[in-house]
């Protein structure tokens, strides 16, 4: 996982799967950042950008559900 953005809503992580996610690896991957967090007791919003968004320039395009 790489922290290297700091945005308005905090820092953003990405994981690289060099173009390969199945959904029991997505599904996996999503619950055990969610306990780590808990576990340090950190409140986080954990999201994804839309389907087939490009993210090539390291510029998320998104904005966070709230």
């Amino acid at each position: 996982m790489h922290i290297d953005y700091l945005t308005s809503h905090g820092p953003l992580a990405y994981l690289d799967t060099k173009g390969e996610l199945p959904r029991a690896m997505g599904e996996t991957m999503l619950r055990v950042v969610v306990d780590e967090l808990e576990a340090q007791g950190v409140t986080a919003l954990v999201t994804s950008p839309p389907l087939g968004a490009d993210l090539i320039d390291g510029t998320p395009g998104w904005e966070p559900a709230r």
